[in-house]
């Protein structure tokens, strides 16, 4: 093992990748096009880095990241695919982005990690639907309970590369409120909320 290559460790693995940016080079040219993906590109590393996410490097129109944890890295999905809905369309052509996500062992070496984990996060994003994420339900069951309360079970399948079916789960993200994204930031109240109700015994 080289100086520079430490031992295994573990964290989160995030793969994003825009869908439909071959299409909008097509409809809008070159200029207009690469402005629209690299302005997502760079929403989304803000995203990444807002949740406490480190982006390991760029994969063509998407990125890779890790985070410590999974609820970090499903924090980060949220944050992404509310960010690119947000950004104006081009040639009323929005973009969106699949997400996979993946809680393992990993080996790093220099900034960049390897191994399976980073594998099968990458094999996750294939999976994915525009605007929505996978994870494996082993990293589902790491997730605390206002991320767990939004995810949807997927039937056993086998990943290319892998010889058994492994369990899935999709982050329904467009069912996440506003109530995950202030549990997520920490915004908490100092007090309980409680309701009081007074009556007037003389009116009885």
């Amino acid at each position: 093992m080289s100086e520079s290559t430490k031992p295994t460790n573990e964290c989160a693995v995030l793969f994003a990748d825009l869908v439909g940016s071959t299409q909008l080079y097509q409809r809008v040219g070159d200029a207009s096009a690469f402005e629209l993906v690299d302005r997502c590109i760079r929403a989304m590393r803000i995203a990444v880095e807002t949740k406490r996410g480190r982006v390991v490097k760029h994969t063509g129109d998407g990125l890779m990241a890790v985070f410590r944890d999974a609820d970090s890295a499903a924090d980060a999905t949220l944050a992404i695919h509310q960010t690119v809905k947000e950004l104006p369309a081009a040639a009323e052509q929005k973009l969106a982005v699949r997400i996979g996500f993946h809680f393992g062992g990993v080996v790093a070496s220099g900034t960049d990690v390897f191994g399976e984990t980073v594998n099968f996060a990458a094999r996750l994003a294939e999976l994915a639907s525009p605007g929505k994420a996978i994870t494996s339900a082993e990293t589902a069951r790491r997730l605390g309970p206002e991320w767990r309360s939004v995810i949807h079970p997927l039937p056993p399948r086998v990943i290319r590369g892998l010889s058994k079916p492994v369990d899935l789960c999709e982050v329904m993200c467009e069912a996440v409120g506003e109530l995950t994204v202030v549990q997520a930031d920490h915004f908490l109240l100092e007090t309980e909320p409680e309701l009081r109700l007074y009556m007037d015994s003389k009116s009885l």
